[in-house]
């Protein structure tokens, strides 16, 4: 496997969880895929919000559409 990312559904929120790409695949378009997959089916299950936790990705989630909020 290359990567992988999971989403934990709660009532009408999502988390996003466990985003991985293999060192050999980072900056190579992986990550941004999973997380667009990950973004599609969220809608395509009606989920009103899309929350993470992040400690050294923020800028890219940022790039994706997130924002830090207080936990």
């Amino acid at each position: 496997p290359v990567g992988g990312i999971a989403l934990e559904v709660c009532a009408r929120s999502g988390l996003l969880r466990s985003a991985i790409v293999s060192q050999d695949r980072r900056r190579k378009g992986v990550g941004t895929s999973l997380v667009q997959s990950i973004i599609a089916r969220a809608h395509e299950l009606g989920l009103v919000d899309l929350y993470l936790l992040t400690e050294g990705a923020s800028e890219f989630f940022a790039t994706a559409g997130f924002e830090t909020i207080d936990r």
